[in-house]
């Protein structure tokens, strides 16, 4: 099936009935709207990848010419070969002074030119984390996605949109996949507290107790009187059986006035 068969367009659909199709179609087949259903899944994967190619000109052209020729274009028969001449002496090879500064200008001109795409791209990239950021807004998360896919797509090494698209999985309870996200965000911001406790919480409901407390002591170093990490991280210690340090930390997080903290020092530890 190809790109425009799963979105239901023309091959000559405009990019505005491209971006209709797609929307209308994301939402049908979102994985949230039909859960636990694999061919959900696969179907709204294809969707996306059909409008990140439909959607970028460059992309889509190269796929237009695949579609018609298949994966090469058209070969042109070779002319008819010509006479053997006489063989010659060859004349001895002269260098012309103007062969190396044509090549360095050359190079030059190719260099600028990867530079200047590389800034567009860059741009493009933060352009589309911005349209993401105010449909999130307007609480369209599909179409936000798409777009943060989109700006990754354009620039791979854009931390905001990884953290972003990260925070938004995240908030969609896609804990596997928000994961790799927020990680590799963190790598780049490694003095964020937050991504570090939104990795722990990915971490806890994957049930990786450990690697979760190791989110938290990051936290709690770069944040001591955090109440909330302290909390999470006395629950991790207490479904990993050690409830002394659990009651240890609900009830350092009970002194900063975490009423949750409070709730379970009360209900599982002995104070007296």
């Amino acid at each position: 099936m190809t790109h425009y068969e799963q979105l239901g367009v023309s091959s000559r659909a405009s990019i505005e009935e491209i971006k209709r199709a797609y929307r209308k179609l994301a939402i049908t087949w979102h994985p949230d709207k039909n859960p636990g259903q694999i061919q959900a899944e696969e179907r709204f994967k294809a969707i996306n990848e059909a409008y990140r190619v439909l959607s970028d000109p460059a992309l889509r052209a190269s796929y237009d010419l695949k579609l018609t020729y298949g994966t090469q274009p058209p070969v042109t028969p070779p002319p008819p070969p010509r006479p053997r001449p006489t063989p010659v002496q060859p004349p001895r090879p002269t260098v012309h002074r103007w062969l190396i500064p044509g090549i360095g200008l050359l190079v030059v001109f190719v260099a600028l030119g990867v530079v200047a795409f590389q800034q567009y791209e860059q741009k493009q990239a933060v352009t589309e984390v911005a349209d993401a950021t105010r449909l999130l807004v307007d609480e369209d998360t599909t179409a936000a996605m798409g777009k943060l896919n989109e700006a990754i797509h354009h620039d791979e090494t854009l931390t905001s949109a990884y953290r972003l698209r990260g925070q938004v999985l995240l908030r969609l309870r896609e804990f596997q996949t928000a994961y790799p996200d927020l990680l590799r965000a963190s790598q780049e911001d490694p003095f964020d507290e937050d991504l570090y406790f939104n990795l722990a919480t990915c971490s806890y409901y994957l049930k990786k107790y450990a690697q979760s407390r190791s989110h938290l002591n990051k936290v709690l170093t770069l944040s001591p009187q955090n109440g909330k990490a302290l909390t999470m991280r006395g629950t991790n210690f207490w479904l990993e059986k050690d409830s002394l340090q659990a009651c240890e930390d609900w009830q350092k997080a009970a002194s900063l006035g975490e009423t949750e903290a409070t709730t379970l020092v009360d209900k599982y530890c002995n104070l007296q």
